[in-house]
């Protein structure tokens, strides 16, 4: 009778190679992770403002762009506070600070996302004459 046992030992092998295969099998499951792009948000210039230029922060983490119609979109890397300089095409240059939060959305992926908790006012640095007003 040695039919019976092979079917056994091929079960066994079978339950413990399945076994091995779940343990390996990463949490986010079969399907890839599709966490989405962006965060972060538009915070609004001073109105009337001529045409941005640049948008910059000394930290790497902290990144900007123009949104047009005097508002530019800020995003942070993580959570902290970002500084910003707007500079306008007039030549105007805004300073603004923006804190960040994260948070995380998704089931088994657990996606971060950047949010704006807190944004001061713009206020001009510096004008197009390199004085301030």
């Amino acid at each position: 009778m040695t039919y019976p046992s092979y079917a056994i030992a091929r079960a066994v092998f079978l339950v413990a190679l399945t076994a091995v295969v779940g343990l390996a099998v990463p949490a986010c499951g079969a399907s890839a992770c599709n966490c989405p792009l962006g965060g972060g948000g538009p915070v609004m210039l001073p109105g009337g403002q001529s045409q941005m230029v640049t948008v910059s922060s000394d930290d790497p983490a902290c990144y900007g762009s123009d949104s047009s119609s005097g508002r530019v979109s800020v995003n942070r890397n993580g959570p902290g506070t970002c500084q910003f300089l707007a500079k306008l095409a007039n030549g105007d240059t805004y300073a603004f600070s923006v804190e960040f939060r994260q948070t995380f959305i998704g089931n088994d992926c657990q996606c971060a996302v950047s949010t704006i908790v807190d944004a001061s006012v713009p206020e001009l640095v510096t004008t197009a004459d390199g004085g301030t007003d």
